[in-house]
């Protein structure tokens, strides 16, 4: 009997034994599939940028096969090539008059002039030289005993640094993202002048001041321009102010870029700057800080959706079923927004044929995976069910793009610039990064010189004058973007 005891207590122990190991054995596999899921995370299948793709990953070999089989080196057949059109003869600097002296067969002497002779115009630059004005300001006695000194004239800097080198500075920095110790060094092989790095942060907080004129002038008429348009698209990215983490967020409309950075990634930062009372589509990616936008009147970005279905698919198992089929889906509503986009196919033909083709059969597949059985899938799909207005905005609303491209590629110079300069080290940096961002993409957007800008900017600010408006015009008389709402929508 006792021995029957024994073996039944020793089998108790052995099922609990193997019931504890089953179980860290699943917990185990559990945790090593998702961090296999995240180890083979990449551009592809995840909001990861491009540029943190290691070369050996499978994407970028795949990619260099790709190329190497489909194109050639240099232009491709039918490229139809680019030539600088001659200017007109006012506005070249120096002609040169070339004849030849003598026949190239005979050496008879050549007198006559060629009614239409050839032209050809070399592009240069002229010698490399900075501009040193002195100012002697005098100090003079009167009868009365005081002693008077001559100030500056109206507009001179009391550095030593004029409006022109402080404009050309700021590009340096702003637009062309070098470092406070590679402009010295360019100022230097340029110029022959010598500036400390200290100099450069100098000059930056002077445009800074500069520019928070117009801008915080402008401002209010810009985010207001913001506001009224009918498409906005927004996005925000990691930053570093004092090494802490922060947030710069972007608000893009045709005409309009406005930039913050802000400690905060809530959506208190994207409230302000689109206002409570924004009326018009909002295209962003799918972050929380966005949702109190009304769902039909917001666009999830496709781009985004169609690297989380490559995310799924590369999991495997059941998420690779269900990943498969959405991102197939995803695939063909492409090829129908381009075909509308091209004009191929017409507005009402596209809500009929994504409506059968593409929105009910994507919405059945997010409610399966609803109940797929893995609980992060079935998060993901059912907050993507709840939020399925947002996805198909695009096709009931001619105007509205199914991507945030638009926002990602304002952000993409800030990026780049952060990844250099390591964010701000102060608030005052971070003031200067988001103005002089404002003002360089606000203009690329324009079409306009930005250096010119900046140097009008700069001398306006040391007379103390009324600083240029960044806007060409007055915000309400700005172009709105050009967005058509289906009838039944107008009235909401």
């Amino acid at each position: 009997m006792a021995s029957e005891d024994t073996r039944d207590q020793i089998n108790a122990e052995l099922k609990a034994a193997l019931k504890e190991a089953l179980k860290r054995i699943a917990a185990l596999e559990a945790e090593n599939k998702k961090l296999r899921a995240k180890l083979n995370m990449n551009s592809s299948n995840s909001s990861r940028p491009p540029s943190s793709d290691p070369p050996w990953t499978s994407i970028n070999k795949n990619q260099a096969k790709r190329d190497r089989k489909k194109r050639r080196r240099g232009g491709q057949k039918g490229h139809k090539g680019r030539n600088r059109e001659l200017l007109p003869q006012d506005r070249v600097d120096h002609i040169d008059v070339c004849k030849p002296a003598r026949c190239k067969e005979c050496g008879k002497k050549l007198r006559r002039d060629d009614p239409e002779p050839q032209r050809h115009q070399v592009w240069d630059l002229r010698d490399f030289a900075s501009f040193v004005t002195e100012y002697k300001l005098h100090a003079l006695d009167c009868t009365c005993g005081a002693r008077t000194r001559a100030s500056l004239p109206e507009g001179v800097p009391q550095g030593q640094i004029g409006p022109k080198l402080i404009a050309l500075i700021a590009l340096l920095t702003g637009k062309y993202r070098l470092s406070k110790r590679a402009i010295p060094e360019l100022l230097y092989d340029l110029l022959g002048v010598t500036f400390s790095v200290g100099t450069i942060a100098n000059v930056e907080q002077l445009v800074s001041d500069a520019l928070a004129a117009q801008v915080e002038e402008a401002e209010e008429e810009a985010e207001q321009y913001v506001r009224e348009q009918s498409v906005v698209y927004a996005d925000e990215t990691g930053w570093r102010e004092k090494n802490k983490r922060a947030w710069l967020w972007v608000a893009v409309t045709a005409m309009v870029v406005v930039f913050k950075v802000d400690r905060s990634r809530a959506s208190d930062v994207a409230r302000k700057m689109l206002g409570k009372s924004y009326r018009g589509v909002l295209v962003s990616d799918q972050w929380g800080g966005y949702s109190w936008v009304n769902q039909r009147r917001r666009q999830l970005c496709w781009a985004h959706l169609l690297r989380k279905f490559k995310g799924w698919e590369d999991r495997g198992g059941v998420a690779a079923e269900l990943g498969q089929g959405l991102g197939d889906l995803a695939r063909k509503m492409f090829a129908y927004w381009y075909q509308t986009r091209d004009g191929t196919m017409s507005r009402w033909k596209l809500r009929r044929v994504m409506k059968k083709e593409v929105i009910e059969p994507f919405e059945e597949l997010l409610l399966m995976g609803g109940f797929c059985g893995e609980s992060s899938l079935e998060n993901s799909c059912c907050n993507l069910y709840l939020m399925s207005q947002a996805l198909w905005t695009f096709v009931r609303v001619e105007g509205v793009e199914p991507t945030n491209n638009t926002a990602e590629q304002s952000l993409r110079h800030a990026v780049i610039w952060r990844k250099t300069s390591f964010g701000t080290q102060s608030e005052k940096g971070s003031r200067f990064a988001e103005r002089i961002l404002t003002v360089v993409m606000t203009l690329r957007r324009q079409k306009r010189p930005v250096l010119q800008h900046l140097v009008e900017s700069c001398e306006a600010h040391l007379r103390g004058a009324p600083s240029p408006f960044l806007l060409p015009q007055a915000a309400h008389a700005l172009p709105r973007t050009s967005v058509r709402w289906p009838e039944r929508l107008r009235k909401n």
